[in-house]
């Protein structure tokens, strides 16, 4: 039996890539096409959204989506990873950090919108080389590291332990934000340093980890449609019922204002991309349709069948 497109909502253990995570879901179920929304670090734990066969021509609509992290930084000192894998390179000591202080930084950053620069040991490619390459190679011929610009739209503090120097936050950020990189800004916003011990991520988007389901308890039930992840993400959708014109790549006139819209079928299947080329009218910008068991597409079926 095929299994439908849709995506799975995942709660990743600590200890594999998001590729790991990945790789088992795809053998676990024996799929053609799987991806993912978002990568998390070996160390985090959390929410990954976790897209199959025709889902993952949308990844786009989900990686462009915020994030929320609950984290702990360690401070006063900091490893060459900004997180508890790496070994510790630097330690200072430690005074007292008031907590009117600590609130004044949490508030900077709460709407705060800045260039934030990628940690070394991440996945950016440079020069078609990750960045974590360059490090394990000590840095010999290290590109300059452009920073980018991110958003952080909420920062909440959860706990603050004054014996063990760890903050606990929740920041709700824009894609491609590093909580390792936010961390050590915050660490020397508060005239220190400091590096990551956990990171949880808590939300995708409309999606939140409560609605996860743990690796080794998922089941092919578990599967969500593209049509109600585009739904609770507020994608614009329209019915069309004349599947012909979608399927042959006809543009359409529609009453919409969106530049990007997607077309369903009456039965709430996602059936393709459309995007606005003038005032009402759209054309076809990816097929999003299924192929069934005898890998005949529901296009050729309407073309033989005339249905």
């Amino acid at each position: 039996m095929k299994t439908r497109s849709g995506y799975f909502l995942i709660n990743k253990p600590t200890g594999i890539t998001s590729n790991d995570l990945v790789q088992k879901v795809k053998k676990k179920f024996n799929l053609d096409k799987v991806g993912h929304s978002g990568t998390l670090d070996p160390l985090a734990s959390g929410l990954m959204v976790v897209l199959v066969n025709q889902a993952t021509k949308v990844s786009e609509f989900f990686l462009s989506a915020k994030k929320e992290y609950e984290f702990t930084i360690k401070l006063f000192e900091t490893t060459e990873t900004l997180d508890s894998e790496g070994p510790i390179i630097e330690k200072q000591k430690p005074f007292k950090i008031f907590k009117s202080d600590l609130n004044k930084v949490i508030k900077k950053y709460n709407g705060y919108m800045y260039q934030q620069f990628p940690p070394l040991y991440s996945a950016i490619k440079v020069d078609g080389k990750r960045l974590y390459e360059y490090a394990r190679d000590g840095g010999r011929e290290a590109p300059n590291i452009n920073s980018r610009e991110v958003s952080i739209y909420s920062l909440m503090l959860k706990s603050f332990n004054t014996e063990t120097n760890e903050i606990t936050l929740v920041a709700s950020c824009s894609k491609g934000t590093y909580i390792r990189s936010l961390a050590l800004d915050i660490a020397k916003e508060l005239k220190t340093i400091g590096y990551v011990t956990y990171l949880h991520r808590t939300k995708s988007g409309a999606f939140g980890i409560e609605e996860a389901t743990d690796l080794d308890k998922l089941k092919l039930e578990n599967i969500f449609t593209i049509y109600q992840g585009l739904i609770l993400s507020e994608y614009p959708i329209y019915e069309h019922k004349n599947l012909k014109e979608i399927y042959h790549g006809k543009s359409i006139k529609i009453n919409a204002k969106e530049e990007t819209i997607f077309l369903s079928n009456t039965n709430n299947e996602i059936q393709a991309i459309y995007v606005r080329v003038a005032k009402g009218i759209y054309k076809c910008k990816r097929g999003l349709w299924e192929t069934d068991k005898d890998n005949m597409t529901i296009a050729q079926k309407v073309e033989l069948h005339g249905e």
